[in-house]
């Protein structure tokens, strides 16, 4: 046992047998203050300590296979927590900024171990970002920066961000299975637009405010159930309402016309906070878009109206055309689909019939996200290609 194990301990047992009875509410405040301070420089010292362990393989030593593995089996950690903390380790020690800002309490672990997880699949990236990122951490609260940190994930590498984008997408799922009481349980996970427009649509059902007894949790029950019954009675428009996803976005940012800032750019979700500028893209195609033009990062010099992209009367005309989705093979209808625009529309293309196109989500995500690309052959005819470059020939 290291030597300062046993001081460590006697301390904790110390500290548990005391009575705060009869203290002052300020005085509760400083303990639990100064507790956490104490347990983040203890979480700094692990992460040095497993960074030095993990460097010199002791793991394998005892028979084990990697370091999370050994963490998992003889420690408290879950398998995913062992991991967490070992690419944690692995960053303070291969980044000598890092580790030092760490050491002297400019960052704590806890930012350390945000810019462990969002620099992952980034790591060649992360030289580049980690004065940015370490001052980020520095200066900003501990909500601020992970903010900020995913704005700098989704910008440093548009590629990237586009993957992680389809990954999350293909992870949706709902599942709504009876229980044995007769009562439905729902799980589910949603990607980032989809959750926005849910969560919209949740609040838009009872806007109410008034406090009439229900949890937030059964308030949203009711609402879902609202949402489903509307469904049922035929409560539609013969055209589905563009996504209710409040994207808010500069336009340079939109039209990849500014620096690589990450910590000023505006490519985000008004409730889920950043995303890919590919998903910003896709939500404009067919959405409604109102315009707010900034003076640096809060300063609204104007608010214009919000005005259709896609009007009622061309999505009419794209039902007739199309039939729905557009994308060869898919017979998805209509009204599950989007208005995508082939040439988009913040590269100045019209938003003109023979620009546009009906894809179900799917295949929209696929047409941004996904790498693919679409466009017009002289015939009119839709000509889709693969990210790598190849066409996408349709039998005759």
């Amino acid at each position: 046992m290291f030597a300062s194990g046993d001081a460590i301990r006697d301390a904790l047992a110390a500290l548990g047998s005391e009575s705060r009875a009869g203290w002052s509410s300020a005085a509760q405040s400083a303990v639990v203050a100064e507790l956490v301070e104490i347990a983040d420089r203890v979480h700094a010292e692990l992460l040095r300590a497993v960074g030095q362990w993990d460097a010199e393989a002791c793991w394998a030593q005892d028979g084990a296979v990697t370091a999370p593995a050994w963490l998992s089996t003889r420690t408290s950690l879950s398998r995913a927590a062992a991991a967490r903390m070992v690419r944690s380790a692995r960053l303070v020690r291969e980044h000598e900024a890092t580790g030092a800002a760490l050491a002297t309490g400019a960052v704590s672990a806890t930012q350390v171990d945000v810019i462990a997880t969002i620099t992952r699949n980034r790591e060649d990236l992360y030289p580049d970002g980690e004065e940015a990122l370490l001052r980020a951490a520095h200066t900003l609260t501990a909500d601020g920066f992970a903010a900020a940190a995913r704005h700098w994930r989704s910008l440093a590498d548009d590629a990237v961000a586009d993957q992680d984008a389809f990954a999350i997408h293909e992870r949706r799922y709902l599942h709504a299975s009876k229980t044995l009481w007769g009562t439905v349980r729902l799980d589910g996970e949603l990607d980032l637009d989809g959750g926005e427009t849910f969560l919209n649509a949740l609040a838009a059902v009872d806007g109410s405010a008034v406090d009439d007894g229900r949890t937030g949790g059964q308030r949203n029950a009711d609402n879902l159930v609202q949402i489903a019954a509307q469904v049922l009675r035929g409560e539609q428009h013969d055209a589905p309402a563009p996504p209710r996803a409040s994207l808010i976005a500069g336009l340079d940012d939109l039209c990849d016309r500014a620096e690589r800032a990450p910590f000023g750019a505006r490519l985000e979700l008004e409730h889920l906070g950043p995303v890919a500028r590919s998903t910003a893209l896709r939500l404009a195609c067919d959405a409604n878009v109102q315009r707010i033009i900034m003076s640096g990062a809060s300063e609204v010099l104007d608010l214009g109206r919000t005005t259709p992209v896609v009007s009622r009367a061309q999505r009419r005309a794209l039902a007739v055309r199309d039939r729905g989705c557009g994308f060869p093979g898919c017979d998805r209808p209509p009204s599950w689909c989007d208005a995508h625009h082939i040439w988009h529309w913040v590269k100045d293309g019209p938003t003109d019939l023979w620009n546009l196109v009906l894809l179900c989500r799917r295949h929209h995500v696929l047409s941004h996200e996904g790498g693919w690309h679409l466009a017009r052959g002289p015939d009119g005819r839709l000509q889709v290609y693969r990210p790598d470059g190849s066409e996408l020939v349709l039998a005759a």
